[in-house]
């Protein structure tokens, strides 16, 4: 081996870990971001509570006005957390009050309430279930990612509501 082709070996190899690191790093994303929205499309102002074993978790209480779209939860952990993924890991039911005369309570998966008007979470209009969400990307570059999750409160939700 001559002198040459052996210094050109060992600098190839020294910089092989920051020319691997370089690769990597080029690849990956710097920042995620999704964002859950509430569109109030019901025609009556809606109050969004959340419960845990059956009790209210106070500060998690919203109000959303007649169409107004509310964000509600924003991650930027990893692409793809949303809202309901996030929501079922620690709370079991929430309730959407209409106007104070209406509710609708949702139940997360596998929880087995008392409510026979519940709506379950393989109901297409569920909250929890984020196969029920408008998915929107509102950028994907090779640093970063942005997405929405969009859950519409309809006319229809109201109308199927139950009475105080």
């Amino acid at each position: 081996m001559t002198q040459h082709n052996k210094y050109k070996g060992s600098t190839i190899i020294k910089f092989l870990p920051i020319i691997t690191i370089i690769f990597y790093s080029c690849t990956d994303k710097d920042s995620h971001k999704s964002t859950t929205y509430i569109f109030n499309e019901s025609g009556s102002k809606i109050e969004f509570a959340i419960f845990r074993n059956g009790a209210k978790v106070d500060y998690q209480t919203r109000i959303i006005n007649v169409n107004e779209k509310v964000s509600i939860f924003t991650s930027s952990e990893s692409p793809g957390t949303s809202y309901p993924a996030s929501l079922g890991d620690i709370y079991d039911s929430l309730l959407v009050l209409f106007d104070n005369n209406k509710f609708a309570t949702h139940y997360y998966y596998g929880v087995v309430g008392n409510n026979p008007n519940a709506i379950l979470f393989t109901n297409n209009r569920n909250l929890f279930n984020e196969k029920n969400y408008e998915n929107k990307i509102i950028k994907d570059t090779k640093r970063d990612f942005e997405q929405e999750f969009l859950y519409t409160i309809t006319e229809q939700d109201y109308i199927n509501a139950v009475s105080n």
